[in-house]
């Protein structure tokens, strides 16, 4: 329904719902290309890795991932996890977008993202961290060149929406100029993804990043070096969806839904803002946004 109906940007993570999420995921996407309601080169796929998968259910090469077994078998270092729940490391990577690409059934994953790496820099200098960052990075340019996946980049919760002075903040002028260093001026660091909605608005609004002119606020930044940006947390994990929450405007017909979705796919700079949906009923608020972004394009 949501293909057909005209979604076709699908977000999800190794460690959603325990590996469950991209399974059902690649699931649907069988049935869908099967049953001719899709094509692939019609779905943009994007996944993530950094938190330590779990998959009570997982049997064989889908188990969950267990510290104790596959630290030693991929050679991880101690201290390659961190809090044993996070992990950045080559090795780590590569294990992980094998995994993703079983789940979802897909020989190529469009965007893959590092979730969460600014929670490293709270256990790491400077120094160590862009260095961990710098082996992440040529990891994902060696799963580019072996068509593993497409492009790559990085999905943030709080690096993009603090000052530049918080320990969380990452430079994206930094990690572009670390990516170019890896892969050169043709590598595949193509993306960032963020929380944005009518409650945060930091990406739009706080000038943390470094421009061509001075500081930036993130979107600016993301645009003037042509980098995909995609946003989290449209319904702020649903509260905006509550009724009487988003009640005021001009158009009535709206859901509180509709409005939160419109506030953020709206927004200049954003190529793509996410929803999440866990029922029928949040499906019909996304795909009637979509309906009238696409009416409103018309006119």
């Amino acid at each position: 329904m949501a293909l057909i109906g005209g979604i076709n940007v699908i977000d999800t993570a190794i460690s959603y719902g325990a590996q469950t999420c991209e399974r059902a995921i690649g699931a649907a996407l069988r049935n869908s290309i099967r049953n001719g309601s899709a094509a692939r080169d019609e779905i943009f796929v994007v996944s993530k890795c950094g938190y330590l998968p779990r998959a009570p259910r997982g049997r064989g090469a889908n188990r969950r991932f267990d510290p104790r077994i596959d630290q030693q078998q991929l050679g991880l270092k101690p201290g390659d996890i961190l809090l044993g729940s996070h992990c950045i490391a080559p090795a780590f990577i590569a294990d992980q977008i094998a995994r993703s690409r079983r789940n979802l059934g897909l020989a190529t994953i469009d965007l893959y993202l590092l979730h969460n790496p600014e929670v490293h820099t709270a256990s790491l200098s400077k120094y160590q961290f862009e260095r961990r960052m710098s082996a992440a990075f040529d990891a994902l340019e060696q799963a580019c060149a072996s068509g593993h996946i497409g492009q790559f980049g990085i999905s943030t919760w709080e690096a993009f929406r603090c000052t530049n002075d918080a320990p969380a903040h990452l430079s994206l002028h930094r990690l572009r100029s670390i990516a170019a260093d890896v892969g050169g001026r043709e590598n595949h660091f193509a993306a960032v993804q963020a929380p944005y909605n009518v409650m945060w608005r930091e990406i739009a609004t706080l000038r943390s990043q470094r421009g061509r002119n001075g500081r930036a606020t993130l979107l600016a930044a993301a645009h003037a070096e042509d980098m995909l940006v995609l946003t989290s947390a449209t319904l702020a994990g649903g509260s905006l969806a509550m009724p009487g929450v988003l009640s005021g405007g001009s158009d009535k017909a709206l859901t509180d839904a509709e409005k939160a979705i419109a506030f953020a796919s709206r927004a200049p700079g954003i190529t793509c803002a996410l929803v999440g949906m866990g029922s029928r009923s949040h499906l019909t608020d996304a795909l009637r946004a979509v309906r009238r972004r696409r009416t409103a394009a018309t006119q």
